[in-house]
């Protein structure tokens, strides 16, 4: 058995490798490993990668993303964005990859999506400090009965009865998709992340996060995607997400009478939208929430999932006619050196770690 450590200037080599292609399954996509080696926050001698083989089989491995804490260089630290070993062969050398990529970012390491099953491991190694869980919603703004009968291959009878039967309910539901009150004078269009008023407002309005992402990672994001997309033919056995028929990210700004009130990045994947990102001042928040959730329902997104503490409270106070509401739960944790800047800058937007790419 190996454990090799790969870091963000030795990706692209690695993905090139003899290595690399004989490996099953991959530790790393190249989509990831190409966006990882661009990453803004990263210097070329961050570790990106813990894995170990035995010959050409992989038996578990840990990636991490290098970041900043609050957007500050002086204070570099790495967040988790996967934790897989094979059920049988991989099992004994779960905790020391774990071990050894907690080490690779100096246990300055944060997690903002963890399973409960991972918390439950990591709360008894003492490393972590888990946040109190951050409840979420997902709300199904549209019937799709057609689209998830495709995905079990059913025959075409049923799926061409499921359509009909989306299409009418739908139509039902568009009367009650009305424009909400108070949001007349707002509109929403396409942003650039390169556009210096959208960059000042972000800069104004991510104060208090423990990330704090700029337009400069934004555009990094948007430029960089890790979910590949169209001819599924190309695809490599990785165990976290990866394929997806499409995806697409919006940057969008709100504005009033000229006057940017609000910022917010969409994710669309297989029309099922989230909100990595959002920015608004507390006195137009509501509304510029308003003028966005309109443009989704406009955009016929099939959901919304969002953790977004007043994105939660706003939806459940709209008065929204939705098709079914589920309640989600996602833990949040920081390493034991970084529990002072957590209590010093406690937001995460959505998107924080690699959740923004998928």
């Amino acid at each position: 058995m190996i454990i090799r450590e790969i870091t963000v200037g030795e990706l692209p080599g690695f993905i090139a490798s003899e290595e690399y292609r004989r490996l099953e399954p991959k530790p790393v996509t190249k989509e990831r490993a190409v966006s990882q080696f661009h990453n803004p926050r990263a210097n070329p001698a961050d570790t990106a990668l813990v894995y170990a083989a035995e010959g050409d089989d992989l038996l578990g491995f840990v990636g991490l993303l290098p970041d900043f804490i609050h957007g500050n260089p002086s204070l570099p630290a790495s967040s988790n964005t996967g934790w897989w070993v094979h059920s049988e062969k991989g099992r004994s050398v779960a905790m020391l990859l774990f071990a050894r990529a907690f080490q690779g970012c100096n246990r300055r390491m944060f997690l903002t999506d963890a399973t409960l099953r991972s918390k439950e491991i990591l709360q008894r190694t003492g490393w972590f400090h888990f946040s109190e869980p951050v409840e979420g919603v997902k709300v199904i703004l549209r019937f799709y009965f057609g689209k998830l009968l495709r995905k079990r291959s059913a025959s075409r009878l049923p799926v061409a009865v499921a359509d009909l039967a989306d299409s009418l309910l739908n139509g039902v539901l568009s009367f009650f998709f009305r424009r909400f009150p108070g949001t007349e004078e707002f509109q929403v269009t396409a942003a650039s992340a390169k556009d210096e008023k959208v960059a000042r407002f972000i800069r104004q309005h991510n104060q208090d996060e423990l990330i704090a992402r700029g337009s400069r990672e934004l555009e990094w994001i948007l430029q960089y995607p890790w979910l590949q997309t169209g001819d599924p033919s190309g695809t490599v056995h990785y165990p976290f997400s990866h394929y997806t028929k499409s995806f697409r990210q919006q940057l969008l700004a709100v504005t009033r009478n000229g006057q940017l009130e609000g910022v917010a990045l969409f994710s669309v994947r297989d029309n099922h939208a989230s909100l990595p990102c959002f920015y608004a001042p507390p006195e137009a928040r509501c509304q510029v929430q308003a003028a966005l959730l309109q443009y989704l329902l406009h955009q016929k997104a099939d959901s919304l999932t969002v953790f977004h503490p007043a994105w939660v409270a706003f939806l459940k106070t709209s008065k929204i006619k939705a098709v079914y509401w589920k309640k989600l739960v996602r833990y949040s944790a920081v390493s034991g050196e970084l529990l002072p800047l957590r209590e010093k800058f406690p937001v995460l937007q959505d998107g924080d770690g690699d959740v923004i790419f998928t």
